[in-house]
């Protein structure tokens, strides 16, 4: 677990970011110099990083969120606009540019539901420059070399030179047209010819072959020493060849030179017997030495004790040409440890000859370290979201107590006052009252996050359940002169009711009876004229009921998040509906534990209908109930029904 130590005096920038709506609810120190103190706690990504949703970031942060996935290691390029000091007249900001590796990590409640998202960020904009330096300085070398006099020559199957560049005639006093179509051997020097023919055959039977020298002669017979890199294409069928006069060309060893000491990963040539031979400066300053400390030292004595056989392994494998590229740590001269990448291949001498390995050494301490923190970070945040969950579960215990007294002196003062004090004891226990469902709305929605709602399924009258819940919110349909009605399925009288067993589900009778409730109350509560229609049925192997209102419907934008968690369509000081949010959570969270399905269909200033679907108890072909049997998961089976009731009408109970 990171602790609010490390979380503050992290080095790369950190935030923890709730709901779907992606506000930012913390950031440490590093997070704040990175983005220039800007104002962002309270706030959504969006509304405080526009750059964020440019970059496509915001993007990738809601696909972390509907899909759980992480999203590690991507780099992206952002431009900051600094404000103005204010001193003189307002210029365009010059935008500040910066390179960020972004992993994002998904945060999930104590049953894994996701709840937000850790965003952890490493400023690699000096690393992204430099490499960027290292690229410029390759691509100038690439130039040069195109628009230098190296001789090109490709050659077909049977050694004849097939084209020749123009530089042929300064190496070799031959004009392209004058070697084009002859043997490529004819040019080689006699005492070569043997290390030509078995580059050639290594070449054609898939080997690798490295840059070496030959000697070649030119029309009147002087020798010419040539830098040879050769290599050959299996679709084309076709020997390519780049010679550089090495006799005058002293320049490649300078250019090169640079740009090896300028790298800003380290390089690494040892010979056979893992002896160093060469190592550049960044090399040397990596493990905290200077370049001659290392002449002659073996690569295995600053190799990390628990590596050293690995590589040793992979070093033995150069020989065999195997190349490859691994992470393994390194002993500084100090005594520190480091974890690198290197990218090994075998290294061979100017015939062809294998003589030990290179390496591509890159310092990776920090992505090791950055990896290890976004792990703490993602620990604390989940058990931040268990805690929470216990804290809404005990406070909600804790306020229960009193608030049941308030309530039942409430409705003694209601009952034995008169004028005044009658009325504000009304308001004393309505008060109370809607206290004590919002607590009751929380308390099960921490029971269910914790894991410890218990459902009890038995065989239930759907019918049954729908004309109580109806007559229980009759009184309050008619305060608003409004019709509240059984539709299809629910009357005493319907067919669909009473035939076939009726309309029985395999279920938890409370859990049937809050989401109906729930679902009636919002209707009426949503509805200022016209009626409220509850009915139910049979589709397949599934009862399903539906409460339909006249009301004011739900907004297309709102209609994806009409079932999150203390989301409402009004909201702030002009909310026209009180509550908190949370009843059509519970709704959705109690029908998914009973293996059911809720959805809504609203438009709005018309109405809205919302319906639930529950496993129906099944019966066998002669119209008898079927045996009942549990699911694999300890549901009730999609094929059986429950057990049949106990004559206690206990049923069977399964612990969530």
């Amino acid at each position: 677990m990171v602790s609010s130590f490390d979380f503050d005096l992290s080095p790369a920038f950190m935030a923890l970011i709730e709901g779907h709506d992606l506000r930012i609810v913390r950031t440490n120190k590093s997070f704040e110099e990175h983005t220039s103190h800007r104002e962002c706690i309270g706030k959504t990504v969006p509304e405080a990083f526009p750059e964020l949703v440019e970059a496509g970031i915001v993007a990738r942060m809601r696909h972390v969120l509907e899909t759980g996935e992480s999203s590690i290691g991507r780099r992206i390029r952002l431009e900051f606009r600094e404000p103005g000091s204010g001193a003189e007249p307002a210029l365009p900001a010059e935008p500040v540019v910066r390179y960020v590796n972004f992993a994002l990590q998904p945060m999930r409640e104590a049953d894994g539901t996701l709840c937000g998202l850790c965003v952890h960020g490493v400023d690699i904009t000096a690393e992204v420059e430099a490499t960027e330096s290292i690229r410029r300085h390759a691509r100038a070398a690439e130039l040069v070399l195109r628009h230098s006099r190296d001789l090109i020559c490709t050659v077909n199957e049977g050694g004849r030179i097939v084209q020749a560049s123009a530089a042929s005639e300064q190496i070799l006093g031959f004009r392209p047209s004058e070697i084009e179509g002859l043997r490529y051997m004819e040019f080689v020097h006699p005492d070569d010819r043997s290390l030509l023919h078995r580059m050639d055959r290594r070449l054609r039977g898939g080997g690798d072959v490295r840059p070496f020298t030959a000697r070649f002669m030119n029309r009147v017979g002087g020798t010419v020493h040539m830098n040879l890199s050769l290599n050959w294409s299996d679709a084309d069928g076709m020997l390519i060849a780049v010679g550089r006069d090495v006799t005058r060309d002293t320049i490649r060893d300078a250019r090169y030179r640079t740009l090896v000491e300028t790298a800003h990963d380290g390089i690494w040539l040892i010979n056979a017997s893992a002896e160093t031979r060469f190592v550049n400066q960044r090399m040397a300053d990596m493990l905290g030495c200077n370049t001659q400390d290392l002449a002659g030292r073996k690569v295995f004595e600053f190799v990390h004790p628990a590596d050293r056989a690995r590589m040793r392994a992979r070093f033995e494998a150069r020989e065999q040409g195997v190349h490859d590229t691994y992470e393994v740590r390194f002993k500084r001269q100090d005594g520190a440890v480091i974890w690198c990448r290197v990218a090994a291949s075998p290294h061979y001498n100017e015939n062809g000859e294998y003589d030990g390995a290179l390496g591509m050494v890159a310092d990776i301490s920090d992505t090791k370290r950055a990896e290890a923190e976004l792990r703490r970070a993602k620990e604390q945040a989940e058990d931040l979201a268990r805690l929470k969950s216990s804290i809404l579960s005990n406070m909600s215990h804790e306020l229960r107590t009193p608030l049941t007294s308030i309530i039942g002196y409430a409705d003694v003062l209601v009952d034995e006052s008169t004028g005044n004090t009658h009325e504000l004891a009304r308001i004393i226990r309505q008060g109370g009252k809607r206290l004590q469902s919002t607590l009751d709305s929380v308390l099960a929605m921490a029971q269910i996050e914790s894991g410890s709602t218990q459902l009890r399924f038995s065989e239930i009258d759907i019918a049954s359940c729908i004309r109580d819940v109806v007559a229980l919110h009759a009184v309050d349909a008619e305060e608003k002169g409004l019709t509240l009605r059984l539709g299809e399925g629910a009357g005493d009288d319907d067919p669909d009711a009473t035939t076939s067993g009726g309309l029985i589900a395999v279920a938890d009778e409370g859990a049937v009876m809050r989401v109906l409730t729930n679902l009636v109350a919002n209707a009426i509560k949503f509805t200022t004229s016209g009626e409220v229609v509850v009915s139910a049925g049979v589709a397949s192997t599934r009862i399903w009921c539906k409460v339909t209102d006249t009301g004011v419907g739900i907004s297309p934008d709102f209609l994806p998040h009409v079932f999150d968690e203390f989301r409402q369509e009004s909201h702030g000081l002009s909310r026209e509906h009180v509550g908190v949010g949370l009843g059509l959570s519970i709704c959705r969270r109690l029908v998914d534990l009973m293996r059911g399905e809720i959805t809504v269909e609203s438009t709005l200033n018309t109405g809205t209908t919302f319906t639930v679907h529950l496993p129906a108890a099944m019966f066998t072909p002669g119209g008898g109930r079927r045996e009942p049997g549990i699911g694999s998961r300890g549901h009730p089976d999609a094929d059986a029904s429950p057990p049949r009731s106990s004559p206690s009408g206990t049923g069977f109970r399964i612990t969530m």
